[in-house]
């Protein structure tokens, strides 16, 4: 087994100094890239389940117009409503002239995220 000797002169004792500061300088910044990396997903997710929350407002809005349509013979018009966890819809239902048909255009709002949703019958 071999001894590794470190030949540290006197007129050098200040390079550990200076080795301590350069790795802790490496690790400090490697830390905060981390972090900012961290708080960017972080966002992304929020943003994602506003999102998701914003479109099953938006399908609610559909299924609404669509017991409208169905069960109290609801032709055109608008309505909107407030959810209770805070998400907004507000739906359009207009009957198209030549083919009869039709059309529910449901927009779904959840803090600053919109989805919208449009179905033809």
């Amino acid at each position: 087994m071999s001894h590794i000797k470190f030949n540290i002169k006197f007129d050098q004792k200040g390079v550990a100094l200076y080795l301590t500061m350069v790795v802790l300088s490496i690790m400090t910044a490697s830390l905060l890239a981390l972090s900012a990396i961290l708080v960017s997903q972080s966002k992304t997710t929020g943003n994602l389940s506003n999102s998701i929350l914003a479109f099953a407002s938006a399908d609610s809005g559909v299924e609404q117009a669509l017991y409208k349509v169905y069960k109290e013979s609801f032709v055109s018009g608008s309505f909107s409503e407030e959810l209770p966890n805070g998400a907004t819809y507000s739906v359009i239902v207009s009957t198209t002239t030549p083919s009869g048909s039709t059309i529910i255009r449901s927009t779904g709002s959840y803090r600053k995220s919109k989805r919208a949703i449009e179905v033809r019958l």
